[in-house]
Formats: structure tokens, sequence, C-alpha cells
């Protein structure tokens, strides 16, 4: 009898622990959010003010020094780390209308990596690419084996990615617990249940990679855009040869290896590694 109470007593707090965990790992992702989004109302309502202003501007803009100036609302809300795709979107019409294509290329690959799905992005995306059609491009973008892989990578955004992780993990920790709970005994339906958590265990593994490979991309790797023609050198600074013949042009996309002072160490598609002043360049 004692033995019996033991392991239902043992029983009950795995299936307790089983229930518990997807809480908390839904609690652990929401949270922050909530928190943050209870400690910054204030800011919240700052940014909305700004918002409102941008689009008015945006809206009575008549001239490229108009639309400039609701650009420069648009970045003043996305400063201090915050991200929204659609501002990202906006910024980038604002930019693109003020004459800038080098400017909004680098704000529409911003809002892409929020809003991977949305039409319109990729609509203005490529309008931007076409007015740069000579600048070099980013370079192996989607070459990795584990893009090829994970095909539904680039379709998500990181916090979908990670949505879909904690979901799998939940599916798979309560149906171990339905399991347990509904089927002490051996049978087809304990059998069932026991291949249906493998499986979904094996989703949780797929998706948890997925997102954390990507996480660990975006926050190791820096892009930049070149805003402005300029002469990209072989060492920091002005006293250095040029790294190329020609000038780099307006709208080429790199990948950021270093920074020191003012000079961005770079590479570019095709043509190799150099320096270019972080007073040229926008990086995000």
């Amino acid at each position: 009898m004692s033995g019996a109470l033991n392991h239902r007593l043992a029983l009950n707090a795995l299936i307790a622990l089983l229930i518990l965990f997807p809480l908390f790992v839904v609690l652990t992702l929401v949270s922050p959010l909530t928190l943050f989004g209870a400690g910054k109302a204030d800011a919240e309502g700052d940014r909305q003010r700004l918002f409102n202003l941008a689009q008015e501007h945006f809206d009575a803009a008549k001239s490229p020094e108009d639309f400039l100036q609701a650009a420069t609302l648009y970045e003043s809300i996305l400063s201090g780390g915050y991200e929204n795709g659609a501002i990202c979107f906006d910024l980038g019409n604002a930019y693109m209308r003020a004459g800038r294509p080098g400017s909004a290329l680098a704000a529409y690959r911003r809002a892409q990596r929020l809003l991977p799905r949305d039409p319109y992005v990729d609509a203005n995306l490529r309008a931007a690419l076409a007015a740069l059609p000579d600048a070099p491009r980013l370079e192996g973008a989607g070459d990795a084996w584990w893009k090829r892989v994970f095909f539904w990578h680039a379709s998500l955004a990181e916090h979908e990615r990670l949505w879909f992780a904690a979901a799998a993990w939940a599916a798979a920790f309560l149906l171990a617990a339905v399991r347990l709970l509904a089927f002490p005994q051996a049978g087809r339906g304990r059998s069932s249940l026991g291949w249906g958590t493998l499986v979904t265990l094996a989703f949780s593994a797929v998706f948890s990679l997925s997102a954390g490979l990507g996480y660990q991309e975006e926050a190791q790797t820096r892009h930049g855009v070149v805003l402005r023609e300029t002469t990209a050198r072989k060492g920091n600074g002005e006293s250095y040869a040029p790294a190329f013949d020609k000038a780099v042009k307006e709208g080429a996309e790199f990948i950021i290896s270093e920074q020191r002072g003012e000079w961005l160490a770079v590479r570019f598609s095709g043509a190799g590694e150099a320096w270019v002043p972080a007073k040229d360049a926008v990086v995000y």
C-alpha cells in the first residue's frame, strides 16, 4: 500500500512538472514583454505622439526636404534599440520619396527582418534595389546550410521562431503528461501517445535549433549600407591608400568585421574587405 502510494505521489509530481514546464517557458517569453510594456508606458506614449507627427509630416510633404523631416521623426522613434517593422517600412518610404535610396534600402532590410512575409515590404525593397543597380549586394544572405534545411526560416521573424519552438515543447510535455495520467497501463493508447510525444519532441528540437541559429546570426552579424559615394581604404584612416580602383557607390551593402573609432572594417560581395568611414554608412 505504501509502495503504491509513493508511486502515485511520484507520478503526480512528474505530471505537475510536465505541465508546469511549458507554462514556465511561456511566462519566460511573455513576462519580459509585459513588464516592459507596463514599465515603459510613458515611452510608448511618446512614440505614439512622434508617430502621429511623422505621419502628418509624411502626408503633407511636397518636397524631398519635407520627406526627409518625416524620416528624421521615424528615426527618432526607432532610437534606443526599439524595433518595429511597420515604422521601419514607413521610414524606408520616407527616404525613397526624399531621394535617398541607400537609406531606404537599409530601412527596408530592417523591416524585412520583422515582417518577412509582408508583400509591400518585399515590393518596396525590390524598388530600392532597382534604384541602385550597380551597388554590391549582400553576399551569402541565404547560403547557410541550416537555412536550406530549415526551409521555413526566412519566412518567420525571430519572435515567431521562438514561439513555434516554445509551442512545440509545450505540446510534447502535455502529450507526455496525458500519456502518464490517462493511460497508466500498457496499451494501444499509451503506445500511440508515446510515439506522438517522440515526434513532437523531434519537432521541438528542430524548431529550437532553427530559432537558436537565427538568433546567433542576428546577434553576431551586423550589416550596413553605404549612404553616399565614398572611398574605401586599406586602413582605418584617410592616410591609407584606396582599397579599390573606383569609389564605392551609394547602396553598396556589406557585412561589418569590426569598428575602430570612426571607421568600419567591412566585407563587400565580390570586392573583398576594406575600411569605410562610419559617417558614410548606416548600420543595422
